[in-house]
């Protein structure tokens, strides 16, 4: 038989409002603007941040990376290098919140490793509040509660 875990009237298990406030949260401690509608080639493309050297995208999660944050980030690794190239910026950078992550795309021999270089994508760790660090983690735990299992 399969569950679901029982949530508020309006909300959705992926509730991108935490992801804003970690974003707002690195934003203002790396002192980046946002960086809306960013040409390239033509094409407009959003990304987290940017300064006078470079654009940033921000993951903000913590713990293992299953295939859809994999994506997610190479995703981002393509848009800062298109973005980067076309504005004629020096840094790409994703900024990770947690070393273990960060850790999945620097180290070791997979694709996602290589590509990451390949393309000159630098990587960077912040550290958030506890406070904070607690909200995604309870996020991280009802979206896990939501997917369906077996009960």
């Amino acid at each position: 038989m399969k569950t679901k875990a029982k949530r508020a009237k309006n909300e959705h298990l992926s509730d991108a409002s935490i992801n804003r406030e970690v974003e707002k949260f690195v934003l203002k401690k790396l002192r980046l603007h946002s960086a809306k509608n960013v040409n390239f080639f033509g094409a407009r493309v959003d990304l987290d941040g940017k300064n006078e050297n470079g654009f940033f995208e921000i993951y903000s999660r913590i713990g293992e990376t299953k295939v859809g944050g994999k994506r997610k980030v190479i995703t981002d690794a393509v848009k800062l290098f298109l973005a980067a190239r076309h504005n004629k910026k020096k840094n790409k950078t994703i900024v990770f919140i947690d070393k273990s992550v960060q850790k999945q795309f620097t180290e070791g021999k997979s694709w996602h490793v290589k590509a990451l270089r390949e393309l000159g994508i630098k990587t960077k760790v912040i550290n958030i509040s506890k406070t904070l660090k607690a909200k995604v983690l309870n996020a991280k735990e009802k979206q896990g509660r939501g997917i369906t299992r077996k009960g």
